[in-house]
């Protein structure tokens, strides 16, 4: 068994596979998995809690729910190179990141789990935020999945699958 920290909540394998990516309690531990040595270890402010890469597996998105932010890292070098933080826009606590189906978007799910956030990856702008059931009475979202042609997604809560159409997409 290997640890790299005493408490951690997540983590991504860096598509080519020769890297894993953990959520650590203050920031992400990378690992090579040729030898399972300490690759790099990033600090974060705020416990980080979920990953995700970008389809070229050159940045990596780690959320941070205590901070309501998304912390953008390059994982060429291991360096942050963004922040963005939405609290202030409603989506506190994000969490559970999906890529969109062509790769420009990426889906969070934040608000004490009431709403759904969709994020330009090119700049990190809040495109939407998306209520998950109504003000009186509010569904949890779990995850956020686009299909593939992009002309929707499904969202699974605790009232069942919500499906968005595209007027609630972009």
């Amino acid at each position: 068994m290997f640890s790299v920290a005493v408490f951690y909540t997540g983590l991504a394998v860096k598509p080519g596979g020769d890297l894993v990516y953990v959520a650590c309690e203050d920031g992400v531990s990378v690992i090579r998995t040729a030898d399972y040595s300490i690759a790099a270890v990033i600090p974060l402010n705020g416990a980080p809690s979920d990953i995700l890469f970008s389809a070229t597996g050159e940045t990596a998105y780690v959320t941070c729910p205590s901070s309501d932010s998304v912390v953008v890292l390059d994982t060429r070098d291991n360096n942050r190179i963004g922040q963005a933080a939405f609290g202030g826009l409603g989506l506190t606590s994000p969490k559970c990141p999906t890529t969109s189906s062509d790769g420009r978007s990426i889906y969070l799910i934040g608000g004490g789990d009431n709403f759904v956030g969709i994020v330009r990856r090119s700049d990190n702008y809040l495109i939407r935020l998306v209520r998950v059931g109504s003000i009186s009475r509010p569904a949890e979202a779990s995850v956020a999945i686009e299909h593939p042609t992009g002309n929707r997604a499904y969202v699974v809560t605790n009232r069942g699958v919500l499906v968005l159409r595209p007027s609630s997409l972009r």
